[in-house]
This record gives structure tokens, sequence and C-alpha cells, in this order.
């Protein structure tokens, strides 16, 4: 199985089966799992596969529901993508006859008798699993400067953000860049939350506070009660409130913090949208992302609430699509030291 993508910005698998309930669980599970795009189909016979640029075509093929052998083996000729077939016993010799003499042979998965869609759910996930790793590095190597240290990074979240800002920051080393970090929660919690987070690591936890200068090793925390907003004078970022209103049903918003660092001149930028319900810090990552910095968001699987992330997929702000873990491994690998 080959795993080069050099023809491919966005590699599309297709997957067809004419039952849809197994359409439905393949389509949830790429969506979970797959970083690349997919299409989904009834069936193949009216479609152009060679005008799709498909890198694997998956097909689930029934007894009830055939497709002519000759239709199939001609429409298969000539494709130079990777094909997976899963096929009922009873199809034993219509799969010989569509794989017989070919230069490539097709990946083959007998389904058993009983629980056919969840043999056809856990081997698609198996599969593309080995698939989906290259693809993420080659996007990561090739497409993105992961090297390049930022001035400045700036971390949103919602529910399920002060567990992911724990597991982010413990990990952090020391000479870093300056952190800047909204969480929606309650004022009273900041406090206590920036003691959580100072137990756990050698960088200054401070909360936010009004024209405050933030510094490398330091993280700062927005108060809420009044909105972050970032500043650049002579060389150094001032922190300044920006007001007491509620954007995006919230008060401090991401999309502020995000908005503002996207028109600081002459500096990288980092945003990072972690879990949370709604839609705050979206568009402020799509400004960043616009002005030429890096946007980053947390997957769904190692989200707690995939609201926040996925509004952001949506709108095309997200660079990069990864879990928790990699996004920590990111933030360390920013250390000043590391990247001197």
């Amino acid at each position: 199985m080959t795993t080069s993508f050099s023809k491919f910005d966005n590699p599309l698998i297709v997957f067809v089966s004419s039952n849809a309930l197994t359409r439905k669980l393949i389509s949830n599970l790429l969506k979970e799992k797959w970083s690349g795009q997919f299409k989904i189909f009834s069936s193949i016979e009216k479609k152009s596969l060679n005008q799709m640029n498909i890198y694997l075509l998956l097909l689930d093929l029934s007894e009830r529901f055939p497709i002519n052998h000759t239709d199939l083996k001609n429409k298969l000729a000539n494709v130079d993508f990777e094909v997976c077939i899963f096929y009922e016993y009873s199809l034993e010799e219509y799969i010989n006859k569509i794989n017989s003499n070919r230069s490539r042979a097709f990946t083959l998965y007998r389904k058993p008798v009983e629980k056919q869609d969840d043999f056809v759910k856990s081997s698609v996930a198996k599969y593309i699993e080995p698939i989906n790793a290259p693809y993420i590095s080659q996007m990561i190597s090739n497409e993105l400067n992961f090297k390049k240290s930022p001035h400045l990074i700036a971390i949103g979240a919602s529910t399920g953000g002060p567990d992911a800002l724990v597991k982010i920051v413990k990990n952090l080393q020391y000479d870093m860049p300056p952190i800047l970090i909204i969480v929606h929660m309650p004022p009273n919690f900041i406090k206590g939350f920036c003691k959580r987070l100072q137990s756990l690591t050698t960088l200054e936890i401070k909360p936010f506070e009004e024209n405050q200068v933030i510094e490398e090793n330091q993280i700062l925390i927005a108060s809420g009660q009044s909105h972050m907003v970032v500043d650049a004078k002579f060389g150094q970022f001032h922190i300044k409130k920006g007001g007491a209103e509620k954007v995006n049903g919230h008060c401090p918003s991401i999309d502020v913090l995000f908005d503002s660092i996207s028109k600081l001149n002459g500096v990288y930028v980092v945003g990072a949208l972690l879990t949370g319900m709604g839609k705050d810090g979206a568009k402020g990552l799509l400004k960043i992302k616009n002005s030429g910095g890096l946007t980053i968001v947390q997957d769904k699987k190692s989200s707690e609430i995939f609201g926040m992330p996925k509004a952001a997929i949506d709108i095309n702000a997200a660079q990069v699509i990864m879990n928790l873990e990699n996004i920590s491994q990111i933030m360390r690998d920013y250390s000043l030291q590391n990247n001197a």
C-alpha cells in the first residue's frame, strides 16, 4: 500500500455501499478519523471516477445489489488509485473475475455472515489509520512551518478547556514565547485556575490586569470580567482591557483576542482553538490565518465538545486539525531554546 501524497493536496476517499446504514456508519467514522476529504455514494455506475482525483476507493459489495462484473471491471481498469473491496462469501467468483489480469491487485476483505456493518466499520478504521498518519505528516512538513518560533501564542477554550489546558501547560518547557489564554469560566474561578496551572510549570502564570506587559516565559489568563486586547509598542506586547460587553455570548471573547493579535504588524502569531461549545474564536482564527499566522484546532475525538473547533473548520479557518496530545507537543517544541 502506497503512502505517498505527492499529487494530492487533500486526499479524497470515496466509499460506496448500497446499504444506507453502512453508509451512515462509515460517514461518521470518516468525519471522526480521516483528515482529508471524503465522499459517500450508494452506487458508482454513473460516476466518473478518474475525474475525482481519488486516493482510495472503498467498495462495499452486496449480493442483493450487485454491479455487473464486466461493467465494474471496465470502470476500474485504468484507475491509478488504490481500491479496497468488502464482499460477501457468495461473491467470491465475482471478485475473482474483476480482480483478474490486473497489474495492481485490489485489497480484499471477505465479510462475515453476521454483523457485517460492524466488520466493515472496524476494517475501514484500521485500514485508513496508517494512511492518515503520513498525510498529516506531509501536511505539517510540506505546507506549514512548525519550526518557526512565534512571537506570541494565543489559545482559546471553553467546555472541557480547563482539563485540556492542564495537559498542554504541564508539558511546556522553559524559554517559551508569551502565551495568552482565554477560557470561558466564571471570574471567581480564574485565580484558582491560575494556581492550578502554576503548580504544573516553571513558567509564570498571571491573571490579566490592565495595561500589562507580557514577556517570554509568561502565560497570561483573561480575567473573566473584560475582553483581552493586545497591542505592540516599542518591541513589547501590551495587554489592555477591551470592554465588558458580551461577544458571541462571552466576555472575555476569544474572537476579540484573536482579532487583536491578527492586526499586529510584523508579528508572527499562533492561534489555537480548543474544545468548547458555540462559535467563539472561529472568525478570529480566520483573521489570524489571513494575516499570515498559524491556526490550529483540536480534533473531534479528543474534544469534549467539538462546537468551536468545528465552527472554525467550517469557515476554513483551521490550517491544522490535531488531537490534544499533538497540539501539546507542538506547543512544547516552540521553546525558544529549541528554536534558537
